[in-house]
C-alpha cells in the first residue's frame, strides 16, 4: 500500500503493480491511498480510472498506470483509510512544500 498519490507515490505504486517474477507472472498488486482532502478524492478517482493523477515529463508514466489499472488489474486507488488494514506493507510518500 502506498499512501500519497503525488508524483512519487503514484509512480511507486504503479511500478510495484507492474512488477513480475522471474517467469514473467505478476507477482504483486499495489493499492494507493490518498487522504481525505478534495484533491485526494480527485486523485483516487483518476487513478481508479487508469488516468495518471500527476503530470510527468515521462510519457511512460501514464501508460504504466493505465496498463496496471485496465489490463493487468494490479493497481487500485482509494481514499478510504480502511484499506490500510489489508496491507502487508505501507509506504508513506508525503511531500511538504515550503515557500
Amino acid at each position: 500500500m502506498v499512501v500519497g498519490l503525488g508524483f512519487v507515490g503514484a509512480v511507486m505504486a504503479a511500478v510495484v503493480a507492474d512488477s513480475t517474477d522471474e517467469q514473467g507472472a505478476s507477482g504483486s498488486s499495489s493499492s494507493a491511498c490518498s487522504g481525505r482532502a478534495r484533491a485526494a478524492f480527485g486523485r483516487s478517482r483518476c487513478s481508479t480510472a487508469g488516468i495518471s493523477p500527476v503530470k510527468a515529463e515521462d510519457p511512460n508514466v501514464e501508460l504504466l498506470i493505465s496498463r496496471c489499472v485496465k489490463e493487468k488489474k494490479t493497481l487500485v486507488a482509494t481514499y478510504t483509510e480502511e484499506a490500510l488494514k489489508l496491507a502487508d506493507v505501507v509506504v508513506v510518500d508525503v511531500c511538504s512544500a515550503t515557500t
